[in-house]
């Protein structure tokens, strides 16, 4: 979880659940009565992984240097009830691909957050084919990666990004050869798609 979505109430819920998590805290966050930026990269430390406390969480605690593109580098501060250490750190950083699904959900590809849908059976059903539109997309994208060859303006797209507008080629362009029609539907008419896998 990132930074917005900590909290006292909210982590012993989840830890009384039996929910493991691993959520970002903030720089001014009290990590047994110091700034969690008062502490130095936790990465090599040896000796074990001690329990902190944070508002009055028994926790693990974890914190590196991050560089960011274009920006001034940052430090990563991160609690967990169960995982310590490198461990906690590297599943933090598997939230990054969650974001960039989100965004090619939402404004950098299907545009989920324009719809003005409110019922709770009619959102199931759109996120259900959003879903599958991305999955179908990203898999494209990594068969056109695999089996063509492709321009430097090509490789610096997405592979999602790839697949879809390819996808869109196909369906809006009626005078295209069949040839490349055919590759398409060759493709998901075959009995697996292993591509879609590597989602």
């Amino acid at each position: 979880m990132d930074r917005e979505f900590g909290g006292e109430k909210w982590l012993e819920w989840l830890d009384q659940k039996g929910v493991d998590y691993v959520v970002r805290v903030k720089i001014n966050t009290i990590v047994d009565g110091r700034h969690a930026h008062q502490y130095s990269s936790t990465r090599n430390k040896k000796g074990g992984h001690p329990r902190h406390n944070v508002w009055g969480l028994d926790v693990f605690f974890s914190c590196k240097s991050i560089s960011c593109k274009g920006r001034r580098d940052e430090r990563l501060y991160v609690i967990s009830n169960r995982f310590s250490g490198k461990e906690l750190l590297e599943l933090y950083q598997l939230r990054w691909g969650i974001e960039l699904l989100f965004s090619h959900l939402k404004k950098r590809g299907f545009h989920l957050e324009s719809t003005h849908m409110i019922e709770a059976k009619k959102l199931e059903k759109l996120f259900a084919l959003v879903s599958l539109a991305f999955l179908f997309s990203f898999a494209w994208g990594c068969e056109l990666r695999s089996t063509r060859k492709l321009t430097q303006a090509l490789k610096r797209k997405s592979i999602f990004r790839q697949g879809l507008e390819d996808i869109l080629r196909l369906l809006n362009n009626p005078h295209l050869e069949d040839k490349e029609r055919h590759a398409f539907t060759d493709w998901l008419k075959s009995p697996s798609w292993p591509n879609i896998f590597v989602v």
